[in-house]
């Protein structure tokens, strides 16, 4: 059969051996007229006879072999067409002469005339590819999210299948979605064809390198799309081979977990033929929307086109998009902007305040955060936190603490805190707040509370600042407000903002100012502060109770010192805090007072205790050296005034013992020292500010009349767990002044010395009640147009309530009458006496009753008889010291006119004692004596001026 051979169809991509006229390449036959050759699939055939072009016909390396199966006329037109597949490659196609025809010997090889007017009809001329308005859109701003990135374009030339096509988009570097495959639905990046039906199923994602998505394009799905409708109709299928020149898709990130401004994205395209050859696009940036993404984009992120992102950005639809453009946290340009992520901003009523300025006080912290995004969280990427530096000031060790408030849930229950930069890291809870992902809210303020303990010592506000994600640190606002505390000050809410501890009353006064009697001592405090023991140890110290007949040793006679074993009350030791109390009522509710006049305040022993830990209790320290004139050994002679001598760790504090008078001798040396007393308690329970902390304590008075001394006190707060302290200062100190009383402190519980202490208030205006046994008869108020001394002691400047204001010894009742005026009768004598003062016994006080002239018994022991009243006063007496003496007794001597009474019981203070003794009255007339009275060795510190030891 014969043969006809068309060369040089070179510059298409097919490279088949045969064909047949059914499939993607086929060949079929157009006649004008009477159809003699019949191709199998020629659809415009006139006739059914056999046709004259065999389907066995090959086509390779250019070359068409067409087999006839039938005749060919001479002068008869034949029209065959044949799809063939062009190359990817460009090119302008066949120039003039490219192809030649023959039919073995009969037909030379004869040139075609090829239509190069034609253009793109020219044979094999392949068009540039390139691309059309690229755009790229991002649907999500924040970082960590899922972020919808939508890419768009056209192409200049259809893409065909053949053509095998891969779009890259690359520069898309700094996400957070890690290298994996690309899958519709079951990679980790879905890809969603937005209705071209022209991208793969399938693709691959680089994360580290170039960020870039590559992705093929008219895969097999496009099947399902368009077809070329401008192929003419030439025998063959109604349409031509499908392509596609428009593509929209869109493909999910996760966005960097730091602010960034736009990638530099760009895009292009390859084509690859069946031989490998192909072109590329160029390499454009696609552009980029300057707004907020679209109105519409929300119903492209549906659950249905991402069944693994459960709607893509939530926490853009739910709680960004549908806010108003004037709110802080609504879209804003640049949004749109592909992996542009914002930096995240405090919102305005971002605050943080504190509940109390007190130092020790447990204060509670108010922490009012939010940004105007959502911090989200990322498995493995993401963990966002607020850390808030500076918080110093506190006692609060390093560690965990715990959030005692968190009503949204928006932090993890337990923060980080390290003590000395003062630092709390508010991890953000992974829970569902942005919509349905994990983490805060954009828009939302957030408030949490954590409570630290406030050290002792005061300090400023300090300098708070705040870390945000994705932004950097800046300053953290504080309150400006006020704790409305005690003398709440504006500012004082500005976190560890703690203030000067300062007395608001430090008032003390005594009950008794008759000498050598028990004497409580009445102390108020009330601080501008809590007094929180259970977080600061609260130490208070009451300097200068001195005896002045023997604070100064060098002032006495360096004959006289300290017998054996004399000790003025109380001893050093413990100390009772309460002492005479009265029951006071309101009407509602009862409680007990100090004193038995009229006071009301509420006794506060029970909130005191000493170092020991004993409620109720202080310690005594009834003679310690608190000034010397020289460094060199005191030399005092522990064996004469009964204790043990100085402590070796405080030279100069007596240590414990069988107790100690109030005085020392030095033996020998120049050196002089002054002996003070104090007493030391330890707060026990939380005492409110300004309110009063009442306690008393009892102390002998010293025997000799004298002013009231200087008394001075010092509280110190602290040390606290990292040592820092304070005292508390005077009223010079303002309301919320945070500048301590003392610039350095170098405080020792066991000191010898203050290192700070102010005068308290001495009662001046208060007249005391039962003091009818004093020269005045009455007590009296501070009254400065009086002297500073006076011989009776009462009658000075100074008040009777002033603490150890001690009058001069006397007898305020001293009277005594006769039952006979008859001479050589027996006279029954009656005494009544009474002293401001104690009288000692047994072994002590002696009184004496001279010039009883006209009286007459035997020298030696006289009975004595009791009162009229029956109480056994005459019992008090003996007619000498020694233990063999009778009580009831005095001793008379009849040369002198006298009766000695040696007393066997101590006296009280201002009490009357009543008792008579029988003489015979002389036998001559006279007027009445002069009859006196004297009492020697009086109170319990006469020892302490005793010449000698014995």
């Amino acid at each position: 059969p014969g043969k006809i051979t068309v060369s040089g169809l070179v510059g298409s991509s097919s490279n088949w051996s045969s064909w047949s006229a059914v499939g993607s390449l086929s060949l079929y036959e157009s006649l004008p007229a009477t159809a003699v050759i019949n191709a199998s699939n020629a659809t415009n055939a006139t006739t059914s006879a056999a046709g004259a072009v065999d389907p066995g016909t090959r086509i390779t390396n250019g070359t068409l072999v067409l087999s006839l199966t039938a005749d060919v006329l001479a002068g008869q037109d034949h029209f065959i067409y044949l799809n063939l597949t062009q190359k990817a490659t460009r090119s302008d196609g066949l120039s003039k002469a490219a192809v030649t025809v023959s039919s073995g010997p009969c037909i030379v090889s004869t040139g075609f005339t090829v239509r190069l007017g034609c253009g793109d009809n020219t044979p094999f001329r392949v068009g540039r590819a390139d691309l059309i308005n690229p755009t790229i859109t991002q649907f999500s701003p924040f970082p960590c999210d899922l972020n919808r990135i939508e890419v768009r374009f056209s192409t200049t030339v259809p893409i065909y299948q053949q053509c095998s096509a891969v779009l890259t988009v690359s520069g898309l570097v700094g996400s957070l979605s890690p290298p994996a495959a690309v899958g519709n639905g079951n990679g980790t990046f879905p890809v969603v064809d937005l209705g071209t039906s022209s991208v793969a199923s399938a693709g691959s994602w680089s994360q580290t390198i170039a960020g870039a998505l590559v992705l093929p394009l008219a895969n097999q799905a496009i099947l399902l799309g368009l077809n070329d409708t401008t192929q003419p109709v030439r025998g063959g299928p109604l349409s031509g081979a499908p392509f596609a020149m428009d593509f929209a898709f869109a493909f999910w990130l996760v966005n960097p977990a730091g602010a960034r401004s736009a990638a530099l994205v760009s895009v292009l395209v390859s084509l690859t033929d069946q031989l490998g050859s192909g072109q590329l696009t160029s390499q454009v940036s696609p552009a980029t929307v300057a707004g907020v993404p679209g109105a519409s984009w929300a119903a492209d992120n549906k659950v249905s086109l991402n069944p693994s992102v459960s709607g893509g950005s939530d926490a853009y639809v739910s709680k960004v998009a549908a806010f108003s453009a004037s709110s802080v946290w609504a879209p804003q340009s640049g949004d749109a902007l592909p992996l542009q992520v914002r930096n995240a901003r405090l919102l305005n009523a971002t605050l943080i305040s504190q509940s109390t300025p007190f130092p020790c006080d447990d204060n509670t912290i108010t922490i009012s955060v939010g940004t105007d995004i959502p911090l989200l969280i990322r498995s493995g990427a993401c963990f966002p936190n607020f850390t808030i530096r500076g918080l110093t000031g506190t006692q609060t060790p390093s560690g965990v603490v715990s959030l005692t408030s968190n009503p949204d849930g928006g932090f993890v229950a337990g923060s980080s805190w390290i003590q000395p930069t003062g630092e709390l890291a508010l991890v953000v809870a992974n829970t569902s707040m942005a919509g349905s992902l994990n983490g805060t809210t954009g828009g939302k303020l957030y408030t949490v509370q954590v409570v630290v303990t406030n050290q002792a010592s005061p300090q400023a506000a300090p300098a708070l600042s705040i870390w945000v994600p994705t932004a950097t640190w800046s300053a953290l606002p504080r309150s400006g407000g006020s704790t409305g505390v005690f003398e709440s000050q504006t500012g004082d809410a500005q976190p560890l903002t703690i203030v000067a501890a300062r007395f608001v009353r430090k008032s003390i006064g005594q009950t008794v100012p008759y000498p050598g009697c028990m004497n409580t001592i009445a102390v108020t405090i009330r601080a501008n502060v809590d007094l929180i023991p259970a977080n600061c140890p609260i130490f208070l110290r009451i300097f200068g109770l001195k005896d002045a007949g023997v604070s100064n040793v060098s002032a006495l006679p360096t004959s006289n010192r300290v017998s054996p074993g004399a000790q003025s009350l109380p001893m050093t030791g413990s100390i009772s805090l309460s002492g005479p109390e009265r029951l006071v009522t309101d009407g509602s509710s009862f409680w007990l007072a100090p004193g038995t006049c009229d006071a009301t305040v509420h006794q506060a022993a029970q909130m005191l205790q000493d170092a020991s830990g004993n409620v109720g209790m202080g310690y005594w320290e009834n003679g310690y050296v608190d000034s010397v004139s020289s460094a060199t050994s005191l030399g005092i002679d522990s064996s004469v005034y009964g204790g043990t001598g100085f402590s070796s760790s405080a030279a100069c504090i007596l240590s414990g013992g069988s107790g100690y008078t109030s005085a020392g001798y030095v033996g020998g040396s120049s050196v002089s020292f002054t002996i003070d007393r104090r007493l030391s308690v330890y707060v026990s329970q939380r005492v409110a500010a300004n309110s009063d902390l009442v306690f008393q304590f009892q102390l002998e008075n010293p025997i000799k009349a004298q002013r009231s001394p200087s008394i001075s006190v010092s509280m110190l707060i602290g040390a606290d767990r990292f040592n820092t302290m304070q005292f508390a200062g005077s009223s010079s100190i303002a309301a919320g002044s945070t500048t301590a009383a003392a610039s350095s402190i170098n405080y020792s519980a066991t000191g010898c010395a203050q290192t700070y202490a102010l005068p308290m208030d001495k009662d001046s205006t208060t007249v005391l009640c039962c003091t009818s046994c004093s020269f005045a008869r009455n007590a009296v108020a501070a009254l400065s147009s009086r002297n500073d001394t006076t011989a009776d002691g009462q009658m000075t400047n100074q008040g009777d309530a002033e603490p150890l204001k001690i009058h001069s010894p006397f007898f305020c009742a001293k009277r005594i009458g006769q039952s006979s005026p008859f001479p050589c009768d027996n006279n029954t004598l009656t005494v009544t006496f009474m002293s401001n003062t104690v009288l000692t016994g047994p072994n002590g006080s002696v009184v004496t009753i001279s010039g009883l002239t006209g009286a007459n018994a035997v020298s030696g022991p006289m009975p004595l008889f009791d009162g009229p009243a029956g109480l056994s006063h005459h019992l008090m007496f003996s007619g000498g010291a020694a233990s063999s003496f009778t009580a009831g007794t005095g001793l008379w001597n009849n040369a002198t006119k006298k009766l000695s009474l040696y007393l066997t019981h101590a006296t009280s203070c201002s009490q009357a004692y009543v008792f008579s003794f029988r003489v015979l009255n002389s036998a001559a007339a006279q007027a009445e004596p002069v009859v006196q009275i004297e009492a020697s060795n009086i109170g319990r510190s006469a020892m302490v001026f005793k010449n000698g030891v014995s």
